[in-house]
C-alpha cells in the first residue's frame, strides 16, 4: 500500500495503467490518496510520482488492504462473522462503505462487513 500526497482526480490517469493491479484503497484527505495492490505495480506508481518530486509513503502494512489481494479470505471471514453475535450500535454510525448513517439492521449483516 502506498500513500501519495495527491488527489485521486490527479492519480487516476495512472491508475488506469495499471488496470487489474492497482485499486484505490482509500482518500485520506482531499490531497492524500492511498493505492493498494500488486507489489511491483505499486513501487513502480511511487517510482513514477517520486521522479516528479511527489514524497510518497510505503504504508507498513501486513496485507494489501482494499485491494483483490483480500478476494480469497472473504469467504472465510463470512464464516467467521456468521458465528458472531451482532447488537444494534447505540449510537448513530456513518458507514463507511456507504457513507450515509446505516441503516437499523445494516451493520448486524456478515454480509456489510464482508462488503467493508
Amino acid at each position: 500500500m502506498l500513500s501519495i500526497p495527491l488527489s485521486v482526480q490527479e492519480i487516476q490517469p495512472c491508475l488506469e495503467n495499471y488496470a487489474g493491479q492497482i485499486e484505490l484503497a482509500g482518500r485520506s484527505s482531499p490531497t492524500q490518496t492511498v493505492v493498494s495492490g500488486d507489489e511491483s505495480a505499486v513501487k513502480a506508481l511511487g517510482e513514477h510520482f517520486e521522479a516528479q518530486g511527489y514524497r510518497t509513503t510505503r504504508l507498513a502494512v501486513s496485507h494489501a488492504f482494499h485491494s483483490h489481494h483480500m478476494d480469497p479470505m472473504l469467504e472465510p471471514f463470512k464464516e467467521e462473522l456468521e458465528a458472531c453475535h451482532f447488537s444494534e450500535p447505540e449510537l448513530s454510525i456513518v458507514s463507511n462503505l456507504t457513507g450515509v448513517p446505516a441503516e437499523k439492521g445494516e451493520m448486524m449483516d456478515p454480509d456489510y462487513w464482508v462488503r467493508q
